[in-house]
């Protein structure tokens, strides 16, 4: 099983060390395949990957350029269909993507967050699977 952990800090102050050490010792025992771990200025999101499955390229977390990351582990069923719903979000995103043929190589965090900017905080109803996600938006 993988782990997901995240931490702010609603006053802008920044997160002590103690307890991003704390996060990295909780959640390392979840997984040990991977560790993926963001900090920014007010917030820390750390991800320990078990894998356990053939699954698509991971490439977690997924991060854009304005401060967004989305993760995610499990598995999504209908990627394809996805895929298809979301081309002109996953183009926006990814602009060097083709086409739906060439799905294999998207990662599942990236299909996830072109879901939240289709559907916002509706993107569960679209998704079939088992998978647990993530997504930090500054505001």
């Amino acid at each position: 099983m993988s782990a997901i952990g995240g931490a702010f800090s609603f006053d802008g102050q920044p997160l002590s060390n103690q307890v991003l050490q704390c996060m990295k010792v909780e959640l390392a025992r979840r997984g040990s395949d991977a560790e993926h771990f963001i900090l920014g200025s007010n917030f820390a999101a750390l991800m320990h990957e078990y894998t356990t499955y053939n699954t698509p390229p991971i490439d977690n977390p997924f991060v854009t350029t304005t401060g967004i990351v989305a993760m995610i582990d499990g598995r999504i069923d209908n990627r394809l269909t996805l895929i298809t719903k979301l081309s002109d979000e996953i183009r926006r995103l990814q602009p060097a993507w083709s086409c739906p043929e060439s799905s294999e190589t998207l990662p599942n965090a990236l299909i996830v967050y072109a879901a939240y900017l289709k559907w916002g905080n509706r993107l569960i109803d679209f998704l079939r699977g088992d998978f647990f996600f993530a997504i930090r938006c500054p505001r």
